[in-house]
């Protein structure tokens, strides 16, 4: 496939070290599974890491550039693994020669890359990026703590107040939990920074590239570093932070990752297979660190002396390291330790190593590669944390629970009795609580890269727009009082332009918009960006039927005062007809040329401008409307696909619900018989007043019937102490009968209970799928918007009795007393048969070849046109 005729082209181009080259060709290969082009650029001799993904997808190319020559890097080497600790710092300052190459291959490329991926170790192309006038994102392959420290030290760069006191302590106050270090921790980069210096600055100049880049993307995720994603966002001044990982192999690649080969795979998980889960240390310090001969002698005393079965993958001396004062097994710890210990002299496969049910923790050098590896895992780690971000690691595992220290430093000197003390405990009966949590953390770790979990998604999250409208730190109309729509939907056409820029920023951008009728504005939008902008309706399509007429014909009242003069919609079947006061309080409220009320109009006929529309209803219910809505519209991209409904698992958590008041609410519904229970809530907005809250009390105690009560409390706007007080004594009264919840119940999960016989709602549209859908009959109190023209529709249908409306309208309670007895009584059988019969309807509706699983199918199809 020619590079022109696939996804967006974008350039990857990672660190040649082990912990940062691997990481990022996992995420080469899921980019390369969202349809994007990559060139990945290596120099020659490692070209050969890139053999799998090659083979994998053809849509990934590599750029093979000669490796710069330097006096600072021995000849040959061209990958930090073959350097001494201090190597990378070399390699960086010597890959910034490519600089040049990579503009020249850009600009003569017939389809150049649009964005660039590179380490956060190459921080220069950010400078090329600009130059290139394209984004450049980075990546890192720390942490989000660790990054957030780094940040921190380069822009502020922090002082000794004793220039020779190198356990001096740094604290970084801004950063959440205020994490300290001494000095000697931080990065040797930034200990050895000398102002002026034109290495120091240039070092410093790439590191701040990092922060000016269009956006991060960190192999970490979100439930493991919250706050510090929250922090790094706020710090960077965007949202353009993505947490990704664990970016992980496939169980069957596990064996060659990081080149392991698979004979000695075969032979260490031969070994590991003799012994009970959990038994098993697992000892290595990574691709970069080689300990000396001390830290070897002292290490290998602590693994004889605990007596532990253990697995120590020992990395040998390279060039740079002193003959024979690096990496020696000491003389006759092999044999005297044969048959629980098992040394490997190279990279072993440290994952496959890791997944096995034998290991039970895992001594590191805390990496964050083996830090992600041991969480996906499952197994708590016993930390020794060397250099560079590893400390800032091994303090979050100390956070999480799931890290013991055993010692830090690269050149420190473990205690081998308390080592030995450590690495028994860690696989004996006192690791339980560790254990526990790294396995609730291997879960949500797993979770978070399958679909819909935290780093599969990667939503686009704007910041809500500066207002006076609306209190601050108020994002939902669920936390205004009801008039707050208005507000909300002025506040958010201050989000235009960010959407604009983010369009036109992005690499692949959409080709279409689906957003709410509320959002009628995104329709402009769509107009700029040439691309088409679909209106999805959470209301039913007679309701927006009659909307949509009002403001097309702007019907007039004969006595502008008469707030009960009837207007009716003659060319709507059925020829509905309200009240003047029950049409939408932004159609009332309409005064011609004011600026505002031809804002508000112009809005709602936008939304019939637009290229379709998507219901959240089913043709069964409303064929009459939508077949009217289709010749008011002029065109068929009218679509229903409802009922839209959670799964049965998913139920308890529709809205915000939580688990254990389900369970509690679902035991008490258990003891009552079938159909004899009505369930009472008005949802997410609306807010009785005290004296409705009175009289619907009063009806509910007369009527003597089983009710289960999801009530909302007042929110910011309510006057104190006017709204939503359940009268003194009732709960008493009612016990044992009654059941009163004051917070947002799991509302699919309660009308899906055999017990439930009737639904007294406010007539929201969800609120009437999901008891439609559950086949409960409805008792009606329509208080606003939508929900009149709902309440009709429930009538028509005969599965609805309307017992009040209106927003201060207060119910009669012997007449409400009445027919909530009647609702789960004996009168209630044609009802509850109507209502079963739509119940049938509506599951079969969104079922193989049912009529709104067809209308999925066509919106599909529509959207995948040019």
């Amino acid at each position: 496939m020619a590079i022109s005729e696939a996804g967006a082209h974008i350039l990857i181009f990672p660190y040649p070290a082990q912990g940062h080259m691997i990481p990022l060709l996992d995420l080469t290969h899921q980019l390369a599974l969202r349809n994007l082009t990559i060139t990945i650029l290596v120099t020659p001799k490692n070209l050969h890491y890139l053999n799998p993904l090659l083979i994998k997808h053809p849509s990934i190319h590599p750029l093979v550039l000669p490796f710069p020559r330097t006096d600072s890097i021995p000849d040959g080497v061209e990958n930090v693994r073959d350097l001494p600790s201090g190597g990378f710092l070399s390699m960086m300052t010597a890959l910034f020669d490519l600089y040049h190459p990579m503009l020249n291959w850009f600009r003569k490329h017939p389809s150049p890359p649009v964005a660039i991926v590179s380490d956060i170790f190459l921080g220069w192309t950010n400078r090329l990026a600009a130059e290139l006038n394209i984004p450049r994102y980075v990546f890192s392959p720390s942490g989000v703590l660790a990054m957030s420290i780094a940040c921190n030290v380069w822009r502020d760069m922090p002082k000794r107040n004793d220039p020779t006191d190198e356990n001096e302590v740094i604290k970084f106050s801004d950063i959440p939990n205020s994490p300290s270090h001494n000095r000697w921790k931080l990065s040797p980069m930034f200990r050895r920074h000398v102002e002026g210096d034109p290495q120091s600055e240039a070092l410093k100049g790439f590191h701040m590239g990092n922060v000016v880049s269009r956006g991060f993307v960190f192999n970490s995720f979100t439930e493991l570093e919250r706050v510090y994603l929250d922090y790094m966002k706020k710090f960077l001044g965007h949202d353009q932070v993505w947490a990704v990982g664990p970016l992980l192999p496939s169980e069957e690649e596990r064996v060659g990752r990081g080149g392991a080969n698979q004979i000695l795979a075969g032979e260490i998980k031969s070994w590991l297979d003799q012994f009970e889960d959990a038994t098993v240390v697992y000892v290595c310090f990574g691709s970069q660190a080689v300990l000396t001969n001390k830290q070897m002698e002292m290490l290998a005393l602590g693994l004889e002396k605990s007596g532990a079965r253990f697995l120590w993958s020992s990395k040998e001396p390279t060039t740079g390291h002193m003959v024979g004062e690096y990496g020696m097994i000491p003389s006759g710890f092999e044999d005297r330790v044969a048959g629980r210990g098992l040394i490997v002299k190279g990279w072993a496969p440290q994952v496959a190593i890791l997944s096995h049910p034998a290991v039970g923790a895992f001594l590191t050098h805390c990496g964050w590669n083996s830090v992600l590896e041991a969480i996906a895992a499952g197994v708590p780690m016993l930390t020794w944390p060397m250099g560079a971000d590893q400390f800032a690691n091994a303090d979050l595992l100390d956070e999480l629970e799931v890290g013991t220290r055993v010692c830090e430093g690269e050149r420190r000197l473990p205690d081998p009795d308390n080592l030995a003390r450590l690495i028994t405990t860690s696989v004996s009966d006192e690791k339980e609580v560790r254990s526990g949590r790294a396995k609730v953390l291997s879960k949500a770790a797993l979770g978070s890269t399958q679909k819909d979990g935290t780093s599969y998604r990667a939503p686009l999250v704007l910041p809500f727009p500066p207002t006076t409208l609306i209190p601050h730190g108020v994002e939902n109309a669920r936390d205004l009082p009801s008039g707050g729509f208005i507000s909300m939907i002025a506040a958010l056409v201050g989000l235009y332009d960010p959407i604009v820029n983010w369009f036109r920023n992005h690499p692949s951008p959409p080709v279409a918009i689906i957003s709410d009728m509320f959002f009628s504005w995104t329709n402009r939008l769509a107009g700029e960006l040439k691309i088409s902008r679909y209106v999805f309706s959470p209301s039913g399509i007679l309701a927006l039927s009659v909307v949509w007429t009002s403001w097309r014909d702007m019907p007039k009242r004969n006595d502008p005062k008469d707030e009960n003069e009837v207007i009716k919609f003659s060319n709507i079947p059925n020829c509905p007809s309200y009240p003047w006061w029950k049409l939408s309080p932004l159609f009332r409220s309409y005064v011609q040329g004011k600026s505002q009320s031809e804002l508000f109009r112009a809005s709602s006929l936008e939304n019939v401008a637009s290229r379709g529309i998507i219901f959240n209803s089913f043709t069964e219910l409303e064929k009459i409307y939508l077949d009217y809505l289709k010749k008011f519209l002029g065109h068929d991209r009218v679509w229903t696909v409802g009922p839209l409904l959670p799964s049965e698992e998913e139920r308890v958590e529709r809205g915000g619900s939580n688990e254990i008041l389900a369970k509690e609410i679902k035991s008490w519904l258990d003891q009552f018989e079938n159909q004899t229970v009505v369930y009472v809530c008005f949802g997410s907005q609306a807010v009785l007043t005290n004296k409705q809250m009175e009289m619907l009390a009063l009806g509910l105690e007369k009527s003597g019937v089983r009710f289960l009560w999801s009530y909302k409390e007042p929110t910011k706007g309510h006057t104190v102490g006017e709204y939503g007080m359940i009268p003194s004594g009732f709960e008493d009264r009612v016990s044992g009968r009654g059941l009163i919840v004051k917070e947002w119940a799991p509302q699919v999960a309660i009308l899906s209970h055999p017990a439930l016989g009737a639904f007294l709602t406010h007539c929201g549209w969800n609120s009437v799928l999901e008891s439609i859908a559950a086949g409960v009959p409805m008792l009606t109190w329509p208080m606003g918007v939508d929900q009149f023209t709902n309440a009709n529709l429930l009538e028509e249908l005969r599965v609805g009795t309307k017992v009040c409306e209106g927003e201060k309208t207060v119910p009669d309670s012997d007449e409400l007393s009445r027919l909530l007895a009647s609702s789960v009584g004996d009168a209630k059988g044609v009802r509850i048969a109507r209502a079963k019969v739509l119940s049938k309807a509506a599951r079969d509706s969104t079922g193989n070849d049912g009529s709104s699983y067809r209308a999925l199918d066509s919106i599909v199809d529509q959207l995948s046109k040019p």
